[in-house]
């Protein structure tokens, strides 16, 4: 697959010469629980981006388990784009391998997962700040078990994922910050998408039940489909202090643990609730919010102290299937954004505001990452 994409982007290759400008964006980082179960997970990201391919950019992905190559914004006219790409993930796909219930983990329901994946994409630039997007991908899943994993392994699906996209984007951000080496990006303006997609898939599991621990059956469904909504908007109310609004929802109909929206932790690859192990929930249908507030300490520096807290509507809170039940989680963190140049640290501790769906409260969690960009 990484050699298809390969052989492709050589034959797009420009055969005059080019002005090429290459740019590294690298990144490591860590979502730490604190309590009541410490564990962590580490991330690390290298991104390497050169423009002036084929009238687009070539780009590599390293982001920990996973490997993207891919041709991007290939301009095909002045309002259409073409995007093509191959990636893969091993072993912690998904993050299937850690299986939480009330934020207690569950070893007997962890499992291995990994995946291939080709996809292209047609952009459509109607007007400044708006893009209708078509993505067609294909992915082959396989999964291996742990020793104590004492369910049946769902089947290694082929998949086939028509999605639609649509985004309005007015966001102005730092250079470098909208890449993916930046985990907690600035920014201020408005920015909102919406998203129709649809798995259409060659095998399903309809697990038996698990009567001994209570949880939802492990099930793979044919053809789950989903909408995702979300909106990122940011205003200067002084000229030191910043608010930043992140808001997502989504509504699927017949999905399982392969395509849920995943919930807790504070990194990016979640719906992001302070204090909440990574991944507390996995929910199809959920509305959720982080409201953050980014004060400058000094007036000639880059450096920002700050207050987040997030909340969230979530359907199935207790995994046990129960998937018109819906509970409500919360949590608060505070955190610094430390910038030198084209240095990031960034820091940041939350707790889980204590309800019922959580046993052994309080949960405490932290992030910490470093991230540093070559232009």
């Amino acid at each position: 697959m990484r050699g298809t994409v390969a052989a492709l982007a050589l034959s797009l290759l420009p055969c005059a010469a080019e002005a090429q400008r290459w740019s590294v964006d690298a990144a490591v980082g860590g979502d730490v629980s604190l309590h009541p179960d410490p564990r962590a997970f580490g991330i690390v990201v290298v991104d390497v981006r050169g423009q002036g391919f084929a009238n687009g950019d070539l780009r590599f992905t390293l982001n920990t388990d996973t490997l993207q190559v891919g041709l991007e914004n290939i301009a095909l006219s002045p309002r259409v784009q073409l995007n093509v790409f191959a990636r893969g993930e091993g072993i912690f796909a998904g993050m299937l391998p850690t299986y939480l219930a009330r934020g207690e983990r569950i070893a007997p329901r962890q499992f291995f997962a990994s995946y291939a994946q080709v996809a292209a994409s047609v952009k459509w630039l109607p007007q400044d700040h708006h893009a209708l997007e078509l993505v067609l991908g294909a992915r082959r899943w396989f999964f291996t078990g742990y020793d104590d994993t004492a369910i049946r392994l769902p089947p290694e699906p082929f998949v086939f994922e028509p999605r639609l996209r649509y985004v309005y984007w007015d966001l102005r951000t730092p250079d470098g910050d909208t890449g993916p080496g930046v985990f907690h990006p600035r920014f201020e303006g408005v920015a909102a998408g919406v998203e129709l997609g649809l798995d259409l898939r060659d095998v399903s599991l309809d697990g038996p039940p698990d009567t001994g621990l209570a949880l939802r059956a492990l099930r793979v469904r044919e053809r789950p489909m989903f909408v995702r909504q979300w909106i990122r908007a940011g205003a200067r109310v002084h000229r030191r202090l910043r608010v930043q609004i992140e808001q997502q929802a989504s509504y699927g109909v017949d999905e399982d643990d392969l395509s849920r929206p995943r919930v807790g932790g504070m990194n990016p690859y979640a719906v992001q609730i302070p204090g909440l192990p990574w991944p507390a929930l996995l929910s199809e249908r959920l509305v959720a919010g982080l409201v953050s507030a980014h004060w400058r300490v000094v007036p000639h520096a880059e450096h920002e102290l700050g207050v987040a807290f997030g909340a969230g509507g979530f359907n199935d809170p207790a995994r046990r299937g129960d998937l018109d039940r819906y509970g409500f989680f919360a949590g608060a963190a505070l955190f610094a954004d430390l910038r030198w140049s084209r240095w990031i640290v960034h820091l940041r501790g939350g707790i889980a505001l204590p309800n019922e769906w959580l046993d052994r409260a309080p949960h405490v969690g932290a992030f910490v990452s470093v991230s540093r960009s070559w232009r």
